[in-house]
């Protein structure tokens, strides 16, 4: 199979084992190609790996089946059931009564609690994915550096990693994390510093009263990281009013840049940093495709990283 590219992609090769890359049957898409068959494939399978959909229960279950014409392998298993389980509590008791076999996205306390049980095998280990802040830098008053500044040096990072976490994480230094190849050892790194956090708001032009944090129940440590925030900012003079919002809900809002300060996740759909400098700080990529924060920024630095 050849490739040609309309310009140099270096993560190119990357990009391939993302599931955004999956083979479907062709005539699928001749059949619904209205929409590029996006509709169909919105409630139907048309791949070609080791499974098959057999069943799907919106918001509940999907059962999933050998697919009988993969050329490959034959997978062990006859059957995977995929649960949809919206509370924690409730994936963890499960796992624990062995009503399932696997249990992810589980926050600490759930996974403090399992550990003390010693019912079950509980794998940790070191991820790509990031928690972190949105500032808005298209509108005021965040469109000024030297508050955004001011906030960074107000934040108790390791606070927040030893009281929210449990020290399952690890505050991260530039915007490439580590783990991930591009990774700056000696890169700036803020920490809590009141002194200069003080120095910085001192510089603000025009200092706000008050700042809007938006968060949603999506992850349980939104909530905390975001009343963390909120003390922390409090010692500057600012009011920050936490809005609670349904995630998509808080999605549109970011998206539309209709926010001061909001919080998010972001896991690399592939382990290079294009995923991480292109799409956060690119001026093309505004709003919910990464740079969220609505940075500007010259083109020019991360296409050259591309190539």
């Amino acid at each position: 199979m050849r490739f040609t590219l309309s310009q140099p992609f270096a993560p190119f090769l990357y990009t391939l084992a993302n599931d955004g890359a999956s083979i479907i049957n062709p005539a699928v898409l001749k059949e619904h190609a209205a929409d590029d068959a996006r509709g169909f494939l919105a409630q139907n399978t048309a791949g070609s790996g080791p499974f098959m959909l057999k069943s799907w229960q919106k918001g509940q279950q999907l059962v999933l089946v050998p697919n009988p014409h993969y050329p490959g392998n034959k997978p062990n298993f006859k059957r995977v059931s995929v649960k949809i389980i919206g509370e924690s509590a409730s994936r963890r008791l499960q796992l624990s009564r062995g009503d399932i076999d696997i249990a992810d996205a589980l926050p600490v306390d759930q996974l403090n609690a399992l550990k003390q049980e010693n019912k079950v095998n509980v794998a940790e280990y070191p991820s790509l994915r990031v928690t972190y802040l949105y500032l808005n830098n298209s509108k005021a008053p965040l469109n000024q550096a030297d508050l955004r500044r001011a906030i960074s040096w107000s934040t108790d990072y390791q606070g927040m990693v030893n009281g929210i976490l449990s020290g399952n994480g690890k505050q991260m230094r530039g915007p490439i994390p580590e783990g991930m190849w591009g990774y700056d050892a000696t890169a700036m790194q803020y920490n809590h510093d009141e002194t200069k956090a003080k120095a910085e708001w001192d510089k603000v032009t025009s200092k706000p009263t008050s700042l809007t944090f938006l968060y949603s129940d999506n992850d349980p440590n939104w909530e905390p990281i975001a009343l963390a925030t909120q003390s922390s900012l409090n010692k500057l003079g600012i009011n920050v009013k936490l809005e609670k919002l349904a995630n998509a809900t808080m999605r549109d809002r970011v998206g539309k840049g209709d926010y001061d300060i909001a919080i998010g996740n972001w896991s690399p759909d592939f382990a290079d940093p294009y995923m991480f400098m292109n799409y956060w700080f690119e001026s093309d990529k505004k709003g919910l495709p990464g740079n969220r924060s609505f940075y500007e920024t010259v083109r020019s630095i991360s296409y050259c990283a591309m190539r």
